[in-house]
């Protein structure tokens, strides 16, 4: 998970469009830009600070309504793959995934955990804010292959 930081332009202007649309190249291109390198500490319930300090790369594959979010982390020392399937949607001013499907490694994840091991990292008070959405932002969601950013 990555912590949100609203690209300049992203910022809302009087008479622009209330409707942003980003291809899978451009969400792509985004998150290379801004996704930290370099190792993470060992937590059990780690925040997502240290969550991105341990992420090495991340791609998106945007397809129908959902994101497909791949990345490679160092955790104790061992790179390991992580993959999510879900959707995005703004509920209450912050930005939610509601997993439909995972794995860690090849390894797939139970949908209960998941469902779980997601609203723990969203929810904690120390990585709640991260997850706030600027005040102009009304939704952010996958639709037909493309990430939407839907303005007030």
């Amino acid at each position: 998970m990555l912590a949100l930081a609203t690209p300049p332009s992203l910022v809302s202007e009087p008479n622009e469009s209330r409707r942003i649309e980003l291809s899978e190249e451009e969400l792509n291109s985004f998150l290379a830009a801004h996704v930290p390198g370099g190792g993470g500490e060992e937590n059990a319930e780690p925040t997502v600070d240290q969550l991105q300090a341990s992420v090495q790369s991340v791609k998106v594959t945007l397809q129908g309504d959902q994101a497909s979010i791949f990345a490679v982390m160092n955790l104790l020392g061992k790179d390991l793959t992580l993959q999510l399937q879900g959707r995005l949607h703004v509920v209450g001013g912050y930005l939610r995934f509601e997993p439909t499907g995972g794995n860690l490694g090849d390894l797939a994840l139970p949908q209960s955990a998941l469902s779980a091991a997601v609203t723990r990292l969203f929810d904690k008070p120390e990585n709640r804010e991260k997850f706030r959405v600027p005040a102009e932002i009304r939704d952010v969601r996958v639709e037909n292959g493309a990430l939407v950013i839907e303005r007030q």
